[in-house]
C-alpha cells in the first residue's frame, strides 16, 4: 500500500485517511482514485455515495445479451420494439453508423 500512496497527492490520501478506518476499504479508493485519474473532489464524492459498496450491484442485461461476434447484425432483445419493422429499421441505421464511425 505505500507504493499506491506514493502515487497519489498528499491531499487524496489525507481525503481518504479521513473518512475510511478500514484499511482494504482504503486501499480500494486510493486504487480506484489512481486508476480513473480522480480529482480530490471526485474521490470525496465517490467515497460519500458509498460507490464501492454499489459496485457490481447494477442491474446489466450482460448476460442476456448474445455475443455478436464479428458479425454485422446487432442483437436483438425480444421486445416487441425491436422486432418490428420500426425497431429493425432503427438497429440497422446504427449498425451502419457504427460501422462507418467506428471502423475509421
Amino acid at each position: 500500500m505505500q507504493q499506491l500512496i506514493a502515487q497519489l497527492p498528499w491531499g487524496h490520501n489525507v481525503r481518504v485517511s479521513d473518512r475510511i478506518k478500514d484499511r482494504s476499504t482504503r486501499e480500494w479508493y486510493l486504487r480506484a482514485a489512481l486508476e480513473h485519474g480522480w480529482s480530490q473532489d471526485v474521490l470525496v464524492l465517490q467515497i460519500k455515495s458509498g460507490l464501492r459498496e454499489r459496485e457490481g450491484k447494477a442491474l446489466t442485461n450482460f448476460q442476456r445479451a448474445r455475443c455478436i461476434g464479428h458479425s454485422n447484425e446487432l442483437p436483438k432483445c425480444g421486445c416487441c420494439h425491436c422486432d418490428g419493422p420500426l425497431g429493425s429499421g432503427l438497429l440497422r441505421q446504427l449498425s451502419e453508423w457504427l460501422h462507418a464511425h467506428v471502423n475509421q
